[in-house]
């Protein structure tokens, strides 16, 4: 209660009973995720209709308050400033909560009068947002008043220096809202990085890109996120629900990079599953392809929720996901990254965690990546099936961004399921002739397979026999009379 006090006392700009504040590092912690958490509705009213989750947006958010903190932390600089910075903390959180009650009743008047798009709509809109800046300056003079009374330049020197760093901290990390939609479209401006990077350019470079053109560039780019949004919400929704009557094969597609050989491969896979297996309208696709625009973008976030949407149509116990994953890939996990996605990797942990609170039970697992092998382990349960292109110390090969196809992908897809019809024949086949195609190399990348027998029994027609699932035999494959040619490029 005295720690609530203080704060209160020091938002309506009166000194309070320095005794009355927390010591400790607890309240400085619980402070700053208290910011964080408080920012978040204020972000989600401006942000109003058909925005989309954006984890760049949270880390921005995280960052920025982070960054507040320990300026906060730095500038206080005296044996209490653990305790100065808690109520500082504290008392902006009450001030960013009373702004978000303030900016939901003025966008409920603004609805209600039908003044949206207004000129005083507008304005009202820029004064609410604009008043946590005086208790963004006078609370800091209140505490640093409240321990030094006896002092007046030092609250105002640590004020500018805080001001200083929250105007600052925009144009030094890179914005985006955590609630992503065309309102914020304008929003962000260019950062420091951005302008030394002009500066540092050859002066060709310097006149060829002014400030405004590089602004304008900017709030394209932010235009097409949005719109890159509203394609993965769309497809999403566009994912048809389970065939009541018959177990359903559902589909997941990713090309995880932007080079065309994985947008390629990831749709021909998609085509050749959905023409054996009738997979149909239960199937998504998402890429990072340069020229993206009617498929959804392939993130972490994105293929989340293409798995919680699968999830929630599906009948856990009778259907299945079929999820193809082709990119780079390395000892860790699988490459997702493109012109509208933040480098990152898919886990084999991650995944297995995604698929689970999904509650998606029957999972058949294709990845044809470097590395891939290490997918193997987490997937080796009754129900699970997983087929991949190297094991988990070896390269795969094929990605040269002029081929049609992966080597594996080609040997699994073009060439295996075309033959056997099922994916175990479809692995064996393309397991001999990976390591045909793999022989002037020197290299192998060896394919590595499970099938749990629950999931093989259950879906004999998609999975196949068993049986047929081998140690690799080098020599048989060697003597292979039906080898097949490697894949091709997209100029022959």
């Amino acid at each position: 209660m005295a720690f609530l006090r203080a704060a209160l006392r020091c938002l309506s700009f009166r000194r309070f009973d320095p005794y009355d504040a927390p010591i400790g590092t607890i309240p400085v912690v619980l402070g700053f995720f208290a910011l964080v958490a408080t920012d978040l509705p204020a972000q989600y009213l401006i942000s109003q209709a058909n925005w989309s989750f954006s984890e760049y947006g949270l880390v921005v958010l995280i960052a920025s308050n982070a960054l507040y903190v320990l300026a906060a932390l730095a500038f206080f600089a005296s044996p209490n400033s653990l305790p100065m910075t808690a109520v500082t903390a504290w008392g902006l959180t009450v001030v960013q909560i009373a702004l978000s009650i303030v900016l939901y009743l003025f966008l409920k008047i603004v609805g209600w009068t039908g003044s949206n798009g207004s000129s005083i709509a507008y304005l009202g809109f820029i004064a609410i947002t604009q008043l946590p800046i005086i208790w963004l300056l006078l609370v800091p003079v209140i505490v640093v008043r409240s321990y030094d009374p006896f002092h007046w330049r030092r609250p105002i020197l640590v004020t500018l220096g805080l001001f200083a760093v929250s105007a600052a901290t925009p144009f030094v990390i890179h914005f985006e809202p955590v609630f992503y939609s065309e309102a914020y479209a304008n929003a962000a401006p260019r950062t420091i990085w951005a302008r030394l990077d002009d500066l540092l350019s050859s002066d060709e470079e310097a006149e060829d890109v002014d400030p405004e053109t590089a602004q304008a560039a900017e709030e394209t780019w932010y235009r097409s996120e949005w719109e890159l949004a509203s394609v993965t919400t769309r497809s999403l929704a566009q994912i048809a629900p389970a065939d009541p009557d018959k177990p359903t094969l559902f589909s997941i597609s990713v090309g995880g990079m932007p080079q065309a050989v994985f947008d390629r491969e990831s749709g021909s896979a998609a085509g050749i599953l959905d023409r054996l297996f009738q997979v149909g309208p239960h199937a998504i696709r998402l890429v990072n392809g340069e020229e993206t625009f009617n498929t959804p973008v392939a993130t972490l976030e994105t293929l989340s929720r293409a798995i919680d949407a699968v999830g929630a149509r599906m009948n856990s116990e009778r259907d299945a996901l079929v999820l193809f994953i082709t990119s780079h890939g390395n000892s860790i996990g699988v490459s997702l990254n493109g012109p509208h996605a933040h480098q990152s990797l898919i886990r084999p942990l991650d995944l297995r965690f995604a698929l689970d609170r999904a509650g998606i039970k029957n999972r058949i697992i294709i990845v044809s990546a470097c590395h891939s092998g290490i997918f193997v382990p987490l997937f080796s349960d009754d129900r699970s099936a997983v087929f991949t292109a190297a094991s988990a110390e070896n390269v795969s090969f094929g990605c040269n961004d002029t081929n049609r196809w992966t080597y594996f992908g080609s040997a699994f897809f073009q060439h295996g399921l075309a033959e056997k019809h099922n994916l175990i024949g479809a692995f064996v086949r393309a397991r001999d002739l990976v390591w045909g195609w793999e022989a002037k190399s020197q290299t192998h990348s060896n394919p590595q397979a499970y099938v749990g027998k629950t999931i093989a029994a259950q879906f004999p027609d998609i999975i196949g026999d068993l049986a047929e699932l081998k140690p690799f035999d080098p020599a048989q494959a060697a003597n292979d009379q039906t080898m097949a040619p490697a894949p091709a490029s997209v100029a022959e």
